[in-house]
């Protein structure tokens, strides 16, 4: 599948979600939903919430990501992502993701969306894929969301919500272009082999950019 048939089959998805654009991304910065800080980079990431890689770049980067968002230094744009689904013997990646983009509808603050991400990234929530797959159930994921600070109606509504087919599309989506596009990309950010990341307006592999980026708001500053 080409990127172009992707976007052309998420369009043609009948329930689309209203905070998510037209590449199936949720972008946010410190002016909340669908705004860009005017003059920031834009970094898109496609995540997997079996993916161990997945975790690995949350659990590095997140702190660091979410301080230079508040500081209009950023933007960050979500897209979420089910390829592992398989791996779990009861649905896990798209409860858990149909949960996030819920939230992401029903919750006007971005920072608990992100909090429920870093909640079931955590090494102690994460499950294992496959034989290492112990069950999880919504309750459990309803409680990382309220953790977040996601109030209790919306977390207990956030594991069926209707947008399972723009999670499919983006799979497909996000395959392609990690073939075409994301591998650099995915590999400055220290993912996996099933982990998609590219960043837009700043070159994630020029002298020092890492670097900053690793070293948190305080020293970054993209160019």
């Amino acid at each position: 599948m080409t990127v172009d048939e992707a976007y052309s089959k998420l369009k043609k998805v009948s329930t689309q979600p209203a905070n998510a654009d037209d590449k199936a991304g949720f972008v946010i910065s410190n002016k909340g939903y669908g705004q860009k800080a005017e003059g920031a980079p834009t970094i898109s990431i496609y995540m997997e919430p079996l993916c161990p890689g997945c975790a690995s770049v949350n659990r590095q980067l997140d702190q660091t990501l979410v301080k230079l968002m508040n500081a209009g230094q950023l933007n960050i744009d979500l897209h979420f992502l089910n390829f592992q689904d398989n791996k779990s013997s009861d649905n896990y990646s798209n409860r858990a993701f149909n949960g996030a983009i819920y939230i992401a509808e029903h919750d006007d603050d971005p920072h608990h969306l992100m909090s429920y991400l870093s909640n079931i990234y955590a090494e102690d929530f994460q499950p294992g894929e496959l034989s290492n797959y112990e069950p999880v159930s919504n309750a459990k994921l309803e409680k990382q969301a309220v953790k977040a600070g996601v109030s209790e109606d919306v977390a207990a509504a956030a594991l069926d919500p209707p947008h399972l087919g723009g999670i499919d599309h983006q799979q497909h989506n996000c395959i392609q272009f990690r073939g075409e596009r994301h591998r650099a990309g995915a590999r400055a950010f220290g993912a996996r082999r099933q982990q998609c990341a590219t960043v837009v307006g700043i070159d994630v592999n020029a002298p020092g950019v890492q670097a900053r980026l690793q070293a948190g708001a305080g020293g970054a500053h993209a160019h």
